[in-house]
């Protein structure tokens, strides 16, 4: 089972500004615990989030995890420094390359 997290999770949310946790089904129908270190997959590129990058949180502050009004997509949002040192409002869509594979959060 591979698929976008959201559709597949319960009690979704931000630990320490950069530690995503869930409740994730498995192959078995069964929820079980996942995290993933979102400083592993995301950096900061001139104040915006970039997949592939790394320890953004070096550069953020006021990070925090919201959900857009109808509940679909999950939204990383923070203030990020830029390349001159100058605060820019960031946001994210976690579920473009977030997924559920099995129970476990996978970055593709």
């Amino acid at each position: 089972m591979s698929e976008n997290f959201l559709n597949s999770a319960r009690n979704v949310s931000l630990q320490d500004g950069r530690r995503l946790v869930a409740e994730l089904q498995n192959q078995n129908g069964e929820y079980v615990h996942a995290e993933m270190y979102l400083d592993d997959v995301l950096g900061n590129s001139e104040g915006r989030f970039e997949w592939g990058g790394e320890n953004f949180i070096l550069s953020a502050r006021d990070v925090r995890l919201e959900f857009e009004e109808d509940g679909t997509q999950p939204v990383l949002l923070a203030i990020l420094l830029d390349e001159n040192d100058d605060l820019r409002s960031a946001m994210f869509y976690l579920s473009e390359r977030i997924f559920n594979e099995n129970g476990a959060f996978v970055f593709r």
